[in-house]
């Protein structure tokens, strides 16, 4: 059973990374060292397994590297700002904030980790 599955899906999984990442950022009891450093491990295991869940399952999310598969050699990397479901389309901007462009949902894939690393489609 995946860490997902085990967290009861996707939504509670999503759940405790926003909680995870509130309490590192938010809460002075904390302190450092140890226990502060496993939750940074767990916040980070928990957002990478969140990622390969919307990678295999076509989730797109605010922040996540997508490319526009609409148009032949466009190998622009993109960062989605906004999502609106109703309409199933994102709007995303290819490295500048004033950069932005509507990206109907049919026509995106998520990049991959050495995509994202080299800034642009392999």
């Amino acid at each position: 059973m995946n860490l997902i599955e085990q967290l009861g899906g996707y939504e509670k999984a999503k759940l405790k990374a926003i909680e995870l990442d509130f309490n590192l950022n938010n809460l002075e009891f904390l302190g450092g060292g140890s226990p502060r450093e496993s939750m940074y491990e767990r916040l980070d295991e928990l957002e990478k397994a969140l990622l390969q869940y919307r990678r295999e399952h076509g989730v797109f999310e605010v922040g996540d590297k997508v490319f526009y598969t609409g148009r032949a050699n466009d190998n622009d990397l993109y960062t989605l700002k906004e999502t609106y479901d109703g309409h199933n389309f994102v709007v995303g901007s290819n490295g500048t904030d004033k950069d932005f462009w509507t990206l109907f949902i049919e026509e995106i894939c998520h990049a991959t980790d050495e995509e994202i690393k080299a800034g642009h489609r392999l």
